[in-house]
Order: C-alpha cells, then structure tokens, then sequence
C-alpha cells in the first residue's frame, strides 16, 4: 500500500519564491516504464528552516483552501490514483509535488546537452532527476550558485558538490572583507599557479575589486575603511565640479581639453619593385626596417600580401634565403597532413567518446555556417572555400587540444586563408597568431 513520506519538517509551512524555471519533467523512481513524464515548475524556496528545492506539476493548484497540501520527500510514490470503487475514472496519473532540503544535498550534475539535472543526495543512494525540455539547465544551476557555494568536483568536471548555504551578503567594512581571494583550496592554488605564469594579469585582476571600491572616493572615507570606523555615505564629487547646494547632486564642469589631432598623410604602398629589390641574391631580405615602415605608412600591394604577410606573422624569418624557406615549407607541410589525418581518421565511435572533440567540432561547424559571404573568397553556399576554413579550425584543434577552438577563432582565420588561399601557409600563419595572442 503506497503511502506519503514523511519529512522533520512542516510540510505545510509557506516560504518565499526565489527562483522559478518552467518546463522541467520528473518521474519518481517508483514510477514503472509505462509511466509518462509530466511537466512542471522547479523552484528555489527559502523557509524559515532553510532553504529546498521543489517541483510541482502543472496542474497543483497554490491554493489550498486551508487545507495541507500533499508532499512527496524526493523519490516517494505519486499521488493516490482513483479507487476502484470510483467507477473506471480514466484521469491521468498524476505525481504528488516535491521538496527537497538544500542541506540535504551532496552535489549535482547536468547533462543531456543540458537536458538533465541530477541531485545526488548526501546518503550517496537516493537520487533525484529533473528533465529540461527547452535545454537550459544551466540557467537553473546558475541561481542555484546564488544561493549556495559549489566545487567542481576533482572526479567530473560537469559535476559540482555543494559546499554550504551562502549567507545574505553584507557591505564590506575592512580590507579582509573584499573576498579577493576564495577560502576554498583549489582556488587559492588556481591563484598560485596563475601568479607563476601569467603575474601581470593575475595581480590586475585579483586586486580588480579593491581597487573599484576605492577609485574616486575621498581620502577621509578611505582612512575610515582602513581604520575599521563606520562608513558614511557621502555624495562622489569629481575633479572639476563643484556643489549646487542640491544635496547629493553636483554640476560636472569639463576643463580638460583634447590635444590638436595630429594629421598622419598616407603613404605608398609596397610594390612588386620594392619587394624584389629588397632581397640580395640568396633571397634574404635587407633593409628590414624600411620595409616595415613602408607597410606601417602605406600597407601591401595586392599581389604580393600573399608572401609578405608570411613574413609579418613570422612564418618565414627574415634572415632566411629562398632554399631555406622551401625546405621550412616542405616540413610545415608533412607536420600540418600529419595532424589532419588524426581528425580525418577518427571513426564515429572514437568520437562518441570523446566529447571535448565532439562539442568542439560542432561549434566549428556552426562557425564555419555562420562566415562572413560577402568576402569574395566565400560567396556562395556550397563554396568549396568553406571547407578548406573548416579543415583549418579543425587540425587547429589537434595540434593545440588544451586550447582548442574558441568561438570567433573563424573571424580571424576567415582574412588570413582568402589572402593565403592555401590550407597549410594559412593554418601555420594563424598558428602563430594566436601565440601572438596568448603571450599578451
């Protein structure tokens, strides 16, 4: 005989909504494979004992009349269908609505392409799946963080355990209170790692928030926030205005002036002519500075972008002689058919698998749709250019997995290739690219 579960807490205690998010399905695990899904609202509700997660269906009225509205605890059997005495009532199945205590559980996880969100409990044996059928699971999880502090989990990078409830948040009153740096471990060696490689912009960033706080406020009001004395709140006045008397309003009067524009004319372009002249017998080109200031004033010819920007994005130095770039070419060639044979060779199975490559290919494929035709070199829809940008992004991907592709990585590839016009001089151009990139 199925009963209602039962709960330490008052099941018919009203709360207040702090996130509602629509279309979600559930089935109890009771429920048998002939069972059909139903759709419902999944919510954040905060009571007086703490805050839980609950789902309804569409059809449970808010409006109970007084009377105690039935619950189920997590994965209880669905409501009391019609009894047999009730003359064959056909009505459809339908589930009690759930609550689940946030402290009651241990982590969760989406998946599905963010179709299912799945709530591990803290006992590791009962779990509970919600379904999203418009695929937007992360925006439930997002104000799902807002509430309480997670960790990806060292096991699974798409599950994340909950650590604890967040408080109310509060104005901070001393350095300590900025939050620059997380409490949790794994964020403080993400800090450590980041301060070895990248100083500069870790220091920037860490120190972001302090120093917002801080710009523009007058000095009395910062010797209070270091001091520990109370803050009060004073109206900004900027450099440059004064008070009307208004209260907290102020004029702002510009007295700072632009500079003159300074006028810089246009220069030639560099020529065939220039080019040639420019390398000795052996090819090397000479006089490299001039030829850089002549690009800097006046750009490229158009019939020699091609051999120039091979140069300018560091493909071929320019201390090297013709034979030597032929042979630097001949290398780069093997190397790029070497990494392309790797993706193409992949078998539909590899790639069920391997879902990092998986997901990556197909935000290429849409990337790749999605590429400027007005571009000549990309006109029309089955433009076999197309394909050639496609092959591009995806050996990139081979040879620099950690990174990836990124979208817009196709915007800045797209230039390079229509003026290279072949795969591999445009893929190794671009390599270089975005190692010029990476290093800012």
């Amino acid at each position: 005989m199925e009963t209602k579960s039962k709960s330490l807490y008052d099941m018919s205690s009203s709360g207040t909504e702090i996130f509602t998010h629509g279309g979600v399905g559930y089935v109890p695990p009771s429920a048998t494979k002939d069972d059909v899904q139903t759709c419902g609202t999944l919510s954040i509700v905060s009571y007086s004992f703490g805050k839980c997660i609950e789902w309804k269906p569409n059809d449970v009225s808010i409006e109970t009349d007084g009377s105690e509205q039935e619950w189920a605890m997590v994965n209880t059997s669905k409501s009391p269908s019609a009894s047999s005495n009730s003359g064959g009532d056909t009505n459809p199945q339908r589930w009690l609505p759930v609550r689940i205590p946030i402290l009651e559980i241990k982590s969760y996880r989406v998946s599905n392409k963010k179709t299912k969100l799945l709530l591990v409990h803290k006992d590791r044996l009962t779990h509970t799946a919600f379904y999203f059928q418009f695929e937007n699971a992360d925006c439930f999880t997002k104000s799902l963080r807002s509430v309480v502090k997670t960790r990806r989990s060292r096991h699974d990078k798409h599950t994340y355990d909950i650590v604890q409830e967040r408080a109310d948040p509060q104005m901070p009153h001393s350095f300590s209170d900025f939050n620059l740096l997380s409490d949790q471990k794994e964020t403080v060696w993400k800090f450590v790692s980041d301060m070895r490689s990248r100083p500069y912009e870790t220091t920037l960033s860490t120190f972001s928030k302090f120093s917002e706080y801080l710009h523009e406020r007058p000095s009395e009001e910062v010797a209070r926030l270091f001091e520990g004395r109370p803050q009060q709140p004073q109206p900004t006045v900027l450099d440059g205005s004064k008070s009307d008397g208004l209260g907290e309003y102020h004029i702002v009067e510009r007295r700072e002036k632009l500079p003159p524009r300074v006028l810089c004319p246009r220069g030639q372009p560099l020529s065939v002519h220039q080019w040639a002249n420019a390398m000795d017998a052996e090819g090397r080109i000479s006089e490299v500075k001039d030829i850089k200031k002549i690009i800097f004033e006046g750009g490229v010819q158009d019939s020699i972008r091609y051999e120039v920007w091979k140069f300018l994005l560091g493909y071929f130095p320019w201390n090297s002689s013709t034979h030597e770039r032929q042979e630097l070419r001949q290398v780069k060639t093997e190397e790029y058919f070497r990494m392309k044979l790797q993706w193409k060779s992949m078998t539909p199975e590899q790639e069920a698998r391997f879902s990092d490559f998986r997901d990556r290919k197909t935000l290429i494929e849409k990337d790749v749709n999605r590429t400027d035709r007005t571009l000549p070199f990309f006109q029309g829809d089955d433009n076999p250019n197309l394909g050639l940008l496609y092959d591009v992004l995806m050996t990139y991907v081979m040879y620099d997995f950690d990174l990836g592709y990124v979208q817009g990585m196709s915007d800045l590839l797209s230039p390079i290739l229509s003026v290279m016009s072949n795969e591999v001089d445009a893929f190794w151009c671009f390599v270089i690219h975005e190692t010029c990139f990476q290093k800012l």
